[in-house]
């Protein structure tokens, strides 16, 4: 036997006190999920549902104007169902996320000055789906390009 100056029970006590300190240490440790960070769809969604808002105001206000905006104001609805179907299909905690209700500005009285307010509208939101195209994860590439697009040619329509 090999002799040595610490005894027994020195050793069995600091092996103890490094046991308690381990388990300290690892006491907040869980295997907590991540959160995920929000679908790339939902900003997208919103403005689909602002636009869409904005033509109903503008149809209200301008009845005459309906056959030349209920197709411009069908695309918008198309776009959120596909969204919304996007949105089934992603992760549950994306999904979840609520997207506020839109808000419309008045509709200018004249029907020129309604138009040019829909006609910028249309293209900020334009330019907020091509930047997401371009930003978004590759499965949603085609989507969004395609919303940038549909926007650019009611931009184009309503001039």
């Amino acid at each position: 036997m090999v002799s040595s100056n610490v005894p027994r029970r020195g050793v069995l006590t600091g092996g103890v006190a490094a046991a308690v300190a381990l388990t300290a240490g690892l006491t907040g440790c869980r295997d907590t999920p991540k959160a995920q960070p929000p679908s790339p769809i939902l900003p997208v969604r919103a403005d689909s549902l602002a636009l869409l808002a904005a033509y109903d105001a503008t149809l209200r206000r301008h009845p005459d104007l309906a056959d030349r905006l209920k197709p411009l104001r069908e695309d918008h609805h198309r776009h959120v169902r596909e969204l919304d179907r996007e949105l089934g299909s992603a992760t549950p905690s994306a999904s979840g996320s609520a997207t506020p209700s839109p808000s419309t500005s008045p509709v200018p009285a004249g029907a020129d000055a309604a138009l040019g307010a829909l006609t910028g509208q249309e293209k900020r939101c334009e330019q907020h789906a091509r930047r997401s195209c371009l930003t978004a994860p590759d499965r949603y590439a085609t989507l969004f390009g395609s919303i940038a697009a549909c926007r650019a040619s009611h931009v184009e329509a309503l001039r």
